[in-house]
């Protein structure tokens, strides 16, 4: 997967998401939100691997690429060739938005246009 693929299937979802992707009982964000949500990085994985994910004590995914983990080992292999700073930014996009509401949308598209701008990366058309 290159930095682009990815960052047209995050925009793509998380622009289309009504709210984060959190822990119902802590509030905080996962990779595979209790009301069937995604973070930036858990849309680009297989539901089940994020789920795997989030039971490690490292969330944040520059931490999650470090872990010998055989869950982020295998998120690494699926993650190959995409920028661990660009999936980084993505989830630091997902994370410090609002729950959900329309500024959030509004919100969400603005960053991720730095984003894309950064990383030097286009917007999707549709």
């Amino acid at each position: 997967m290159t930095n682009q693929e990815a960052f047209d299937k995050v925009y793509k979802y998380l622009m289309q998401q009504k709210e984060k992707s959190i822990h119902k009982t802590y509030g905080h964000c996962v990779y595979a939100g209790d009301n069937g949500n995604a973070c930036a990085v858990g849309c680009l994985l297989p539901r089940e691997l994020c789920m795997q994910l989030d039971q490690l004590d490292c969330p944040a995914w520059r931490d999650i690429v470090k872990s010998k983990n055989p869950a982020a080992i295998e998120a690494g292999k699926i993650l190959r060739g995409v920028s661990t700073e660009l999936l980084t930014a993505l989830q630091r996009v997902h994370d410090r938005e609002p729950h959900s509401g329309e500024p959030r949308t509004k919100r969400m598209h603005v960053e991720l246009a730095d984003v894309a701008h950064r990383f030097e990366l286009t917007i999707p058309c549709d």
